[in-house]
């Protein structure tokens, strides 16, 4: 069978072909078998909470990242606050945090390129405690980001408990 569908490449027989029902549909299902194997193979990403608790001021790029109990992040490396990813694609990325005490001043968190000079997503808050960003960024395969945080004066950012995502960062390479 020498035709296939553009996107997934499922074969069907050309109108020249002589017709062979059981053989055209054992092509199809072992092609629909693959596709299904390769969607069952585990999802790249995973879920990282801080080390410890960690001052902030203008602004502090978080490296201190240590992955989340019960996570096993695969497709994507951290090292020194910079997360790489092995796979292009669309990836899904939240972060957020918590500081220790009360704030009246400006907090920010942001979301990188790999270098911190492009800043791609921002949220900020002056009267929560809480502040967490996400959005979704199309990265190559070696692509990178960076999350940062910014206070208008030294604040420190929570860890919570082991059990607890906050302060956290969650990053999934959407479709799989």
């Amino acid at each position: 069978m020498p035709n296939a569908t553009p996107i997934y490449g499922f074969p069907y027989p050309t109108g020249n072909e002589q017709p062979s029902g059981p053989l055209a549909i054992e092509s199809l299902a072992e092609a629909v078998e693959t596709k299904f194997a390769l969607e069952d193979q585990a999802v790249d990403g995973g879920e990282w909470t801080i080390g410890a608790d960690m001052v902030i001021s203008r602004p502090t790029l978080i490296n201190n990242w240590t992955p989340f109990a019960g996570s096993a992040p695969q497709g994507i490396a951290h090292s020194a606050g910079v997360f790489t990813v092995t796979k292009g694609g669309p990836w899904a990325i939240s972060a957020g945090f918590r500081i220790l005490t009360g704030s009246s001043t400006d907090l920010y968190i942001y979301i990188t390129d790999g270098t911190g000079a492009v800043t791609w997503f921002k949220n900020s808050t002056i009267t929560s405690l809480n502040v967490g960003v996400s959005g979704v960024k199309r990265l190559p395969a070696g692509g990178s980001f960076r999350v940062y945080a910014y206070a208008g004066a030294d604040r420190t950012i929570r860890h919570e408990t082991a059990g607890d995502l906050v302060t956290g960062i969650t990053a999934y390479r959407v479709g799989n």
